[in-house]
């Protein structure tokens, strides 16, 4: 309903990591209802996701790439603002206070824009160490959801915990925060929480360490 295409890349890259763990009848079957439903998608949703859609294959004209409140030039001046304040960066939600800063001092009237990076977020409000240990937590949730997405050992296929929707969804918000200041969203957390015990779990049924 947004029309967002950030989230509608994401969905589809999310979708295919999903589809991947599964033997090849589920991913003919996956694949099926998945062009249906893309299908029906064109057909019948809002004429916003259709344009906004169409403009991913002309991102070069796009209002992101040419002007000053673009996400291009946003993502510049978040790791400006990070150069400038390595080690506490501009504090926290304080993103479009910093926006709002250099408009004035460049005399232009603009909306105080956030991040639209949940990546330059994280750096330019927490300063380098924070950005490090956002990095740090989302990559320790793609780890454990890898190990969730392999199909557990023959040996043991009735006990072992298999999710292979937590590596899709850890995946789907990956790419979706390259568009969107999540940094800070409770479902990133939410999510990171259910993967650790999830893999917490499988561990346990497989008789390894935790």
């Amino acid at each position: 309903m947004t029309g967002s295409r950030g989230g509608l890349i994401a969905l589809v890259v999310g979708s295919l990591v999903f589809v991947a763990a599964w033997n090849f009848k589920k991913v003919l079957l996956y694949s099926a209802f998945g062009a249906l439903a893309a299908a029906a998608l064109w057909l019948k949703g809002p004429q916003v996701f259709r344009e906004r859609a169409e403009s991913l294959t002309s991102l070069e004209e796009d209002y992101n790439a040419t002007s000053v409140v673009g996400r291009t030039a946003i993502w510049k001046r978040g790791i400006g603002y990070t150069v400038s304040n390595p080690l506490t960066g501009v504090g926290l939600q304080n993103f479009a206070v910093a926006e709002g800063r250099f408009f004035e001092r460049e005399g232009m009237a603009a909306r105080w824009f956030t991040a639209h990076n949940s990546y330059v977020q994280a750096f330019a409000e927490l300063g380098i160490p924070g950005g490090l240990i956002f990095l740090s937590l989302l990559g320790t949730g793609f780890r454990r959801g890898v190990r969730l997405w392999r199909q557990p050992p023959r040996e043991q296929p009735q006990t072992a915990l298999w999710r292979p929707e937590f590596l899709a969804a850890v995946t789907s918000f990956s790419v979706s925060g390259f568009f969107l200041s999540h940094a800070y969203a409770f479902m990133l957390w939410t999510l990171l929480g259910y993967i650790s015990l999830a893999d917490r779990v499988r561990r346990t049924e497989l008789g390894l360490r935790v």
